[in-house]
């Protein structure tokens, strides 16, 4: 069975390879004591369905998809290019990536050999952005929020019932009680 750590360490490896600095994606996925409380929680519960709600581009996807082999996992993720994604971020890298999170996501499941377990799908679950700061970010990037539509019912009915879900979208305190 893979490690958390060496599950964790195969996502990174495969990002940098990819041109992505580990220092932002280090700075905006899951942190190695969080994934290992995850699939400590996630192995207890021995879920069949697991529904991720943001995946940014798939560190704690593929760390799932690893550690949990038995698994199906159905991600949303809005979509947006790298680039904007590190303009959201409170730490700010040098990226000129315009490649998108769910690009990055495929490309690494398929890498690792996984891909067939998941379902990937852009929009929003629930909301676009509770944040007016980020919201005016993503429109003046050139991105409508309304070209990325709200799914989460759609996709609850059409994939649901869950086991269980993860909530990997932002993770600033005053927005998750949004």
């Amino acid at each position: 069975m893979i490690t958390v750590k060496e599950a964790r360490e195969k996502a990174l490896s495969f990002f940098s390879e990819q041109g992505l600095k580990i220092e932002f994606i280090e700075n905006v996925s899951v942190k190695l004591d969080d994934a290992e409380k995850l699939i400590n929680i996630s192995r207890q519960k021995q879920p069949q369905k697991i529904l991720e709600i943001g995946t940014f581009v798939g560190v704690s996807t593929a760390v799932l998809g690893l550690c949990l082999p038995e698994t199906e996992i159905v991600c949303i993720d809005a979509d947006l290019p790298v680039k904007l994604q590190n303009l959201l971020c409170i730490k700010q890298f040098e990226i000129n990536n315009e490649k998108t999170n769910l690009y990055f996501v495929e490309k690494v499941l398929q890498h690792l050999e996984i891909l067939t377990r998941f379902t990937l799908k852009r929009g929003f679950f629930s909301c676009c952005f509770p944040n007016q700061e980020d919201l005016d970010k993503v429109v003046n990037y050139g991105i409508k929020p309304e070209d990325r539509e709200i799914i989460g019912p759609e996709i609850c009915e059409k994939y649901g019932p869950f086991d269980m879900a993860f909530l990997d979208a932002d993770h600033r305190v005053r927005l998750v009680g949004h």
